[in-house]
Parts: C-alpha cells; sequence; structure tokens
C-alpha cells in the first residue's frame, strides 16, 4: 500500500525508496517511469545529491518530473523555503518538456518537504515568469496525518488529480468544521457548569465571547509552541522549547488529577504570558512550569476576572476533545501567498473560523463572507501599485508594475526587466511605502490588514538591496512589520470579537519573524484595531461635526490649547504601543482617555453655545407660531440643550475597547492620519451586503444615514455606504478598493451610488470575479478601484475574467464618459462596435415609456403570501392570478390559482384599470440566459403578483400590442437590454420598470407593423394549445415564427449583416 510505504520512508528516510512508493501509486496506470538521473548541474553548496528519480507520464503533451536533494542545513517550515522554490522553478524553466514537478528536499535527520511546483497557464499557454508551489512539511516529529491521508491515498492517475491531493482548501475545511464542533462543544458544556456560570455573571463575560476567546488562545500556543518558545529549559535559548508543550501539560494535569484550566491554564495565561514581574532571576523563568516561558503582552491573555480568587473549574472533557482535533494537525505561523502554499492550517483559519462561529442567521445579518486569498493578494497588490503610480514624482507606471511583480529579489527583476530605474527612484519608493496609512472600515478578522502588511514589508525588504540601498536603512523583516503594524495599519469593525481575531493575525505575522535572542512582547493593537459603526459618527442624535462641512470636523481646531491637546493625544497613542506593564497601560489608557474626553466635551460644549445662541434668537420666531407648530419648531435645538445624559453614555461606550459600539468618531480615533494626512492613502475592504430594512436596523439609524449620506434614500444596502464612507475617510487623491456585488453597476437602488462615484470620483478599474467567489454564496460580484478625485475624462481599466488574469492579461480600457448615463449604469461590457449598433438602434427610434399608459409589477402582498392564495375560487373576492414563473414567450400557463383580492389587507393592490383592461403585456420581472426579456399577451384579465410587470399601452398611440410583443421578445431588444442594463450577468437579473422604460421603439406605421402582428397570430394560435408545453414540433414550429421576426426586426432597425452577427454570435457570461 502507498500509504504503508510513506510511513516506512518517513520512520527510515531513503530518497530512492519514493521510486518504489510511485509505482504502488501509479500501479493501475503505469505511467510512473523510473529512470534515475543524477542532475549535478543544479547541485551547489547548498543542495547536492541531486538527482531525479523519474517521470509520471500522462499524455505526449503533459509529463510530471520527480526529482530529490540533500540540503546542507536542518529543514523546519520556513527554512531555506525560498532558495528551494527558485531551484525548482529553475530546473522547470530549464527543462521545459515538464508540465509539473514533485520535489522533495530533504536533510540529514531525514525531515523533507514535499511540494508540487508548476507554472501558471493562460488559456493554454505556460506563464514562465509565474508558478505555484503547494508543499507539505514531513517530520518524524509531527503526526503527518494529512499528508499521510492526502498523498498515501490520494489519486495521482492525472495532473488535475495530484493538484487535488494537495489542496489546502480541501484540509483547511476539514479544520474548520472539526473546529466548529469542539466550539459547540465548548457551549454546551459551559451552559450547563454552575460554577463558570456564576463567575460570568458575576463579572459580565459574555459565554460565547469566552469560548470564542478561549479557543483562540489555545490555538494561537499552538503557533508559538511550532516556534519552540514554551518549555525552554533554564538558560536555554528560545527555539529549543517544547514543540508538543500544550499536550504533555495537559497529561501531566490529567496525571496528577487537576483540574486542566483552574490549576494550569489560568497559571499559563495570566501568570506567565501575561506577566512581566517573575519572581527570579531570568524574569522569563516560570516557577509554575519550572522552564522559561515569554511574557507576550499585546492584550490576549488579558484577565476578565479576579482569576486568583475565583474557582473557574472547566471540564476536563472539552480540553481532551481539543487535543484530540489539534494535535492531528501541523501547524505553521506563516501565512501563505496565493502562489506559495504549505498544507498546513495558518492564521488564515483564524478567519474562517471567525466565519465559521457565527450562526448562519447572524452571519446573514452581518453580511460577512471570508474574502479568498487569491483576491485579497490582488486587491492589496492592485491598491499598492496606484498609490505609487498617484504619488511618486516621475517614475512610469510599468516601472512600478514590474517593481511589485517581480519582488521576489532585485537580481530577479534586473534580469527580466534591466536597470529601469534611475538613482533615487528605489529611495523615494521606500519613503511612500514608510509613510503610507491603509485602513479597512469592515476589518474582520484582518485578512486585508495582513495581506497588505505582508506586501508592504515584501516590497521594502527589495528596496534594501537595490542600487539605492546606501540610502534605505537596512532592517530586518520583524523590524520592518513592528514599523509597518504601528504606522501603517488601521482597522474598524462593529464586532469587538473580530477586531480580537484580527489583533490575533497580526501579532501571529509578527512572530513568524522573531529571530531576536530575547523575545520582545507584543504591541498593543487597541488603538490601531477598534470596534465601532464606521457608518456612524453621531449617538442618540449628537453629533461631533459642525454643520457648516461634514468633512470638517470640530475635533480638530486651530485654538492654541487644543492644538497642545491634540499633539498630546498623537504622542500618548504612539507611546501605548509599546506599553507592557498592565499598571502602565491602564494609566495611559486612563491618560489618552482623559484628552479625548476634553475634546469632545470641547467640541460639543462650543456647539451648545451656538445652539443656544441660535435657540434664543430662534424663540422669538416660534412664538408667534401656534403652540404644536412651536414645539414642533424648537424641538431640534431642546434635543441638543438636553443632551448630556447622550454625550456621557456616548463617551462611555467611546472608551470600552472591546465592546460593540454604534458609532465611531474617526477624526478623533485616528487623529495622527487626519491631522498629518488629511485621510488615508488606502481604504481597502470586502464590506457587508445588507440591506438596511431588517429588523436590526432603527428608524434612528436610517435618519441619520438619510441626513448624512448622498445614496442614504430609498432602498438602501450597507456596502454602497461603505463606498461614500470611504470618500469621507480618504485623503483627496486616495484610493479605495472594494469588493461588491456585480449588480451594484446597473441596479436602479444603487443609482445614487453610482451617481457620487461618477461626480466625485475617478474609476481606475473593474474586476468581474463572476459568481461563486465566496463559498455558498451564488451572487456575481466585482472589484470597484476608485480614486477620490475628479478628473475630466478618465479611462477605467477592465478585466473581465480574473481568474486567467495574470500580470495585465485581459486588460482593456473603456472610458469613464461612457457611465455619465441617465440612470449611471456601469456598462462595463460594451465595445466600440456595440457602442455604434446602439447609437444607430436608437436613431428614427423613441423610448417604449412614451407610448406606455403604465409599466407597473403586480400585487405585493404583506408577510405571509400563501394566505392569499388558494387553488378555488372561494368567493367574489378571489381572482384569477398569475406569477412570473407562469410567463413564457408568448405563452401563458395559468396554474389555476386565484388571490383574495381584499384592498385592505394587501400591501398594494395597484390601480383597478390595470385589472379591468381587455388587454396587456406581461413581463416576467426576473429573466436569465441570453433571454431578459419573457412576456405574453393577456386578454383574459388576470391579476398578477409581483414577479410580473404589467404594460398598458396608451389609447390611440397607433402601435399595435402585438407588434409590441414582438419587439420585446426579439433577439434585438434581449440583446440591447442585456449588454445595457445586465453587464451580461450570467445569474437571474430583476427586469426594471427604469430600464423597459427606455427600450428603443422604431417608428413604425401601422401599415407596416401588421407583419408582425399576422406572425404573432401564427404564434398564439400554437401556444394556446394545452399541450404545447410537451409538444417538441409545435415549439420547433413557434422556434421558427420567432426567427421570421428576429429577421423582420433586424430589417426595421436597418442592421447590416456585420451588426447581426453581433447580436446572433452574443453569448451571455457564465
Amino acid at each position: 500500500m502507498p500509504r504503508n510505504k510513506l510511513e516506512e520512508i518517513i520512520e527510515s528516510f531513503g530518497i530512492k525508496e519514493f521510486s518504489q512508493f510511485f509505482r504502488l501509486k501509479t500501479r493501475a496506470d503505469g505511467n510512473f517511469r523510473p529512470s534515475e538521473e543524477r542532475l549535478s548541474q543544479y547541485e551547489d553548496a547548498d543542495f547536492f545529491d541531486f538527482i531525479k528519480l523519474g517521470q509520471i507520464e500522462f499524455s505526449e503533451t503533459q509529463r510530471l518530473i520527480v526529482a530529490g536533494t540533500k540540503v546542507n542545513k536542518d529543514l523546519s517550515e520556513r527554512s531555506g523555503k525560498k532558495a528551494q522554490y527558485e531551484k525548482a522553478k529553475k530546473m522547470l524553466r530549464e527543462l521545459s518538456v515538464y508540465s509539473a514537478g514533485i520535489f522533495i528536499f530533504y536533510d540529514k535527520d531525514g525531515n523533507f518537504r514535499f511540494s508540487l511546483i508548476y507554472p501558471e497557464s493562460v488559456g493554454t499557454r505556460r506563464e514562465w515568469s509565474n508558478f505555484r508551489r503547494f508543499t507539505y512539511f514531513v517530520s518524524k516529529e509531527l503526526t503527518n496525518k494529512t499528508f499521510l491521508q492526502r498523498i498515501g491515498d490520494g489519486d495521482f492517475s492525472t495532473l488535475e488529480k495530484i493538484n487535488d491531493a494537495f489542496s489546502v482548501e480541501k484540509v483547511t475545511k476539514e479544520f474548520y468544521l472539526e473546529y466548529r464542533k469542539l466550539f459547540d462543544g465548548l457551549m454546551e458544556n459551559l451552559s450547563k457548569n454552575h460554577a463558570f456560570l456564576g463567575e460570568a455573571s458575576k463579572n459580565g463575560i459574555n459565554t460565547e465571547n469566552f469560548a470564542k476567546k478561549l479557543l483562540g488562545q489555545i490555538v494561537f500556543l499552538y503557533f508559538i509552541q511550532k516556534k519552540g518558545w514554551l518549555g525552554v529549559r533554564a538558560g536555554g535559548n528560545w527555539g529549543d522549547g517544547d514543540k508538543t508543550f500544550m499536550g504533555n501539560l495537559y497529561k501531566d494535569a490529567i496525571s496528577k488529577g487537576a483540574n486542566f484550566y483552574n490549576d494550569y491554564l489560568e497559571k499559563l495565561f495570566y501568570n506567565a504570558l501575561n506577566n512581566s514581574h517573575r519572581d527570579s532571576a531570568d524574569p522569563s523563568f516560570s516557577r509554575d512550569f519550572n522552564s522559561r516561558i515569554p511574557f507576550l503582552n499585546g492584550g490576549l491573555f488579558e484577565a476578565e476576572y479576579d482569576w486568583k480568587n475565583s474557582l473557574m473549574y472547566l471540564d476536563n472533557k472539552v480540553f481532551q476533545a481539543m487535543f484530540d482535533v489539534f494535535e492531528r494537525y501541523n501547524f505553521t505561523v506563516e501565512e501563505e501567498s496565493p502562489d506559495d502554499k504549505e498544507i498546513a492550517v495558518d492564521p488564515e483559519m483564524l478567519g474562517k473560523v471567525f466565519e465559521n462561529l457565527l450562526p448562519e442567521n447572524l452571519r446573514k445579518g452581518k453580511g460577512t463572507y471570508y474574502t479568498p486569498r487569491e483576491i485579497v493578494y490582488y486587491m492589496c497588490r492592485e491598491s499598492l501599485v496606484n498609490y505609487l503610480i498617484s504619488n511618486h514624482s516621475n517614475i512610469t507606471e510599468e516601472n512600478i508594475r514590474n517593481y511589485i511583480f517581480y519582488s521576489e529579489s532585485f537580481e530577479n527583476f534586473k534580469k527580466q526587466k534591466g536597470e529601469s530605474f534611475t538613482p533615487g527612484q528605489w529611495k523615494e519608493l521606500d519613503n511612500l511605502l514608510i509613510n503610507i496609512k491603509v485602513c479597512d472600515p469592515a476589518c474582520g478578522s484582518g485578512a486585508f490588514l495582513v495581506g497588505m502588511l505582508n506586501m508592504i514589508v515584501k516590497l521594502r525588504i527589495f528596496l534594501q538591496t537595490t542600487p539605492d540601498s546606501n540610502q534605505i536603512p537596512q532592517k530586518k523583516e520583524y523590524e520592518l512589520k513592528r514599523e509597518t503594524i504601528q504606522n501603517c495599519i488601521y482597522g474598524v469593525d462593529i464586532d469587538p470579537g473580530a477586531i480580537e481575531i484580527a489583533k490575533l493575525r497580526l501579532w501571529l505575522a509578527l512572530v513568524v519573524d522573531y529571530d531576536l535572542e530575547d523575545i520582545e512582547p507584543l504591541p498593543n493593537l487597541d488603538y490601531r484595531l477598534m470596534c465601532g459603526n464606521s457608518l456612524l459618527e453621531e449617538f442618540e442624535g449628537v453629533k461631533f461635526y459642525n454643520g457648516e462641512n461634514e468633512l470638517q470636523a470640530t475635533l480638530l481646531p486651530v485654538e492654541p490649547e487644543k492644538r497642545k491637546k491634540i499633539e498630546s493625544l498623537k504622542k500618548k497613542v504612539k507611546e501605548y504601543f509599546s506599553v507592557h506593564d498592565d499598571k502602565d497601560k491602564l494609566k495611559k489608557r486612563k491618560e489618552i482617555n482623559d484628552v479625548k474626553d476634553w475634546l469632545v466635551r470641547s467640541a460639543l460644549e462650543k456647539r451648545r453655545q451656538e445652539i443656544t445662541t441660535q435657540h434664543k434668537g430662534e424663540e422669538a420666531k416660534a412664538n408667534m407660531l401656534d403652540e404644536k407648530s412651536r414645539k414642533k419648531y424648537l424641538a431640534g435645538f431642546s434635543k441638543w440643550l438636553d443632551s448630556s445624559s447622550n454625550i456621557q453614555q456616548a463617551l462611555e461606550s467611546l472608551h470600552n475597547p472591546k465592546k460593540e459600539k454604534p458609532f465611531f468618531i474617526w477624526k478623533l480615533e485616528f487623529v495622527d492620519v487626519f491631522e498629518d494626512k488629511k485621510g488615508f492613502d488606502v481604504v481597502i475592504a470586502n464590506p457587508p451586503y445588507v440591506f438596511t430594512r431588517g429588523a436590526s436596523f432603527s428608524k434612528s439609524f436610517k435618519k441619520v444615514v438619510e441626513k448624512n449620506y448622498f445614496c442614504g434614500k430609498g432602498k438602501i444596502n450597507l456596502f454602497s455606504l461603505f463606498i461614500e464612507r470611504a470618500s469621507m475617510i480618504l485623503r483627496k487623491g486616495g484610493i479605495y478598493i472594494y469588493i461588491i456585488p456585480n449588480t451594484f453597476f446597473r441596479v436602479t437602488s444603487y443609482k445614487p451610488a453610482r451617481e457620487f462615484i461618477v461626480k466625485m470620483n475617478r474609476v481606475i478599474q473593474i474586476v468581474d470575479l463572476h459568481a461563486g467567489i465566496f463559498e455558498g454564496v451564488t451572487a456575481s460580484t466585482a472589484v470597484l478601484e476608485v480614486q477620490n478625485i475628479a478628473t475630466s475624462n478618465p479611462r477605467v481599466s477592465i478585466i473581465e475574467d480574473f481568474k486567467q488574469n495574470g500580470y495585465l492579461e485581459k486588460r482593456r480600457f473603456i472610458d469613464q464618459k461612457k457611465f455619465n448615463n441617465h440612470e449611471f449604469v456601469f456598462s462595463i461590457y460594451i465595445n466600440d462596435a456595440s457602442s455604434r449598433l446602439f447609437t444607430k438602434i436608437k436613431g428614427n427610434s423613441f423610448e417604449l415609456k412614451n407610448i406606455c399608459k403604465d409599466i407597473i409589477e403586480g400585487i405585493v402582498t404583506p408577510k405571509g403570501k400563501k394566505s392569499f392564495i388558494s387553488t378555488e375560487k372561494k368567493n367574489e373576492f378571489y381572482k384569477s392570478f398569475l406569477e412570473g414563473k407562469d410567463i413564457d414567450p408568448y405563452k401563458i400557463e395559468w396554474k389555476h390559482k386565484y388571490i383574495n383580492f381584499d384592498k385592505k389587507r394587501l400591501h398594494r393592490p395597484r390601480p383597478d384599470y390595470l385589472w379591468e383592461s381587455p388587454v396587456k403585456i406581461l413581463i416576467r420581472r426576473i429573466g436569465g440566459g441570453n433571454k431578459a426579456i419573457i412576456c405574453a399577451l393577456d386578454t383574459n384579465k388576470f391579476y398578477t403578483y409581483a414577479s410580473i410587470n404589467n404594460l398598458l399601452l396608451k389609447d390611440n398611440c397607433g402601435y399595435d400590442y402585438k407588434f409590441i410583443l414582438a419587439l420585446l421578445n426579439s433577439k434585438l431588444l434581449n440583446w440591447y437590454y442585456i449588454e445595457n442594463f445586465t453587464n451580461r450577468s450570467g445569474l437571474t437579473v430583476n427586469i426594471s420598470r427604469t430600464f423597459l422604460d427606455v427600450l428603443p421603439i422604431k417608428m413604425t406605421p401601422k401599415i407596416d407593423q401588421e407583419s408582425f402582428t399576422k406572425i404573432v397570430n401564427e404564434i398564439l394560435a400554437v401556444t394556446k394549445s394545452s399541450d404545447y408545453l410537451k409538444n417538441s414540433p409545435k415549439q420547433a414550429k413557434v422556434k421558427e415564427y420567432e426567427k421570421q421576426i428576429d429577421r423582420l426586426v433586424y430589417n426595421l432597425y436597418n442592421l447590416s449583416p456585420d451588426e447581426i452577427e453581433i447580436v446572433e454570435n452574443f453569448e451571455r457570461r457564465g
């Protein structure tokens, strides 16, 4: 068995034993060809005994090489990874007959890295500058469960199936599901634990948050123990600790009959990891554990209760379950890039765990969906590209893209692109990266923050090797990360649990590169990642800005005393980042809060004085009104004058960093950003997609939104508010990049947000991500990148297929002025030929609305629609009833349903003339495929549901219903609608009255309409038969009639053969 052979190799390593493994693995197909060959040309001081073991042949054009080499240094998860990757890539480039390679890098102790490496493909072409690597690190010290399961038991019959055996997603999904079970089990256990519930009640501890934090703490320590930082012997070096410390600690507790949480974990968390003052010559030595344990600081292990005087007994069984799961997996502290992944549990898991632990209804309510790392990487890269392009002095866009794309090493850059930079330009880029300010206003678990951190640091490391290196400070990766976290990275989220996980991920990002002799405490991130509602800056009617200019805070005045306070606040927040002692932290927090209080109260008092003065002047006017009007007139002033309790409540909420806040005062909380730069350079997010019509959104919230946002009226989705918020918190010329629903570009309810962008901003690029980018979500999404500046006629970069996009592949440009249309629709797929055809179609045509009495959706019922519908006519109020699914082209299929047409009970019964009309066109409101508009003729006075648009023509308008029916069902007008109003969405789309209104109808005399109506009569004669939907010959006959109508329509609009071909060959994207 292949798995047994792998177990033998792990126990007693021999590189040539892999030949036997691959023979067993491919025995059914016989496609492994052993051919041992020395590859001495690839050997050097770091790699020796390089051999080819053989190759797997899948076809004449698809082969995989299997090779192995011994490395000079001891292997760990991280050691030598980059050099090994470069060596394998070099070999594949030179031995280009191979589509991929499995490379085995091993050390003298038999530890090995088992990697699948291959060049990316663009279409059928291999891209030899872009590679992907997927790796298992294997060691006798590890359980290797995943490696044995996925590689030992996996299918190697095709390259695609081998790729599947290296799938990170499948392994991590399995872990997430197990983690969820652990959480559920812990919650159930805690809910029955009276000792815990008593302490929780006394200390205001939320059970769910406690469970999440406890699991997070233990997972964090699993990552830390991989560094060898736990259980280091006295006098030993950091890194030499027990890498199975947590499991061994649990076994020790059980052997002594102790309670693991009360007797062991509390001491580890609160007396070791969070205690810098230990009673020993070596401050890192813990008497409780007879070993060195680092003081980590940061807040993760701060106690929320008096642990020394509490008996918090948690059932040992819950920890047994945790260790049973965690011990089966390999943990790595490194967050991989999209093109280099280790098959292990990495910190990115914490983000998906956060998503996984949200109950489904809560997840839908908050709109939380985890962003795939490929998208995170792309968005971080593109925002940095455009930040650098916008702020450099004279560096070309091509050079900046080359710098970011080839940033693995300067040597690689020089080899690929030569000396394209002039002296001083590299230094200029470093200064820009040092001073960048980046914010995610809906940061969730911190995916974008970690992504930006890693990319900024990677780019700065590269700059230290350039010809300007003598002008650039030489710093280690750890120093650069700490500096970047302190000066560049900011995040806000309404969920305090998400903020804690985001902090944890940034701490782990630091830990991965820690190579100092003594472990520095983790930085405090309380004033970099903050809890609050990013969209609101007022609380209970108390607004923290003056009324003259929304973007000018009263908190940022110019009076000397206030200027002094602001400088003090900036200084104290910066100092807090590196405070370690608990008492010092509390003192510094109080100092910060006192300054904030002073600034807020000062600003509000100034506003109160203005209101009081204004109130006195207005009282005279009010006294001239009747009593009711007078009270209403003065209500706004009274609210301010009587709001002291609200202000106090707001301040208390302001200072609690771990509780959900209903507001966020941007210019106060991130005062350094708005004082020094007037806003952020980059705002990056996957904002929540949630409509505000639910019960979780109060009337006061909606009122505040309507008052403060251009797009805050009508049907509001939170993501559109985040679009406008980005412009508020960016400096002029700053850039925001969001993932948003593709429907944003066309749906009528988003018109205000589109108008805001078109009039106030420059659209840099739109990337179509298609459907399915988020697990369990079918909606299409897109990346929208925008610059906070209005320009005369910018070009917009369009990428139609992200999955195939490499370095500027499949990128085209359109003019932003095309978005400045009646509904501000972003039609991103219209090319020049289509644009010319639109102009031609609209020539000598009029808009459909000009001949319509009404286009209106059908009846809207209250909740509980089924209670209004019946299959029998119970009384005279019950009317024959249709839904959208009952409509096909030229065909109505009545299902013998009736609606109780009680106007008093219906939400929107619609006007009587609609139901009394002897004829109307019924248009299904949901279209799909290449047929957006699906309509039929109603001559039976059917009542219709809201899933149908009802079209009535004006009396004596000169146009026949059947002529209009023919046009609406035609290929040409469907093509016109899809191209202009759906962005070729492969999903179903809502057929909007707004867009139906503007369909171009060719001016056509009555006599010329007859050829159309004649064919429509023929179609209706066939479709009215009861067996039509099951009768293929009849359906084929109608298809022929429809082709005749399409030809008549092409002729009516005077289309040329080439133009007809555009319409006929049109396919909607998938």
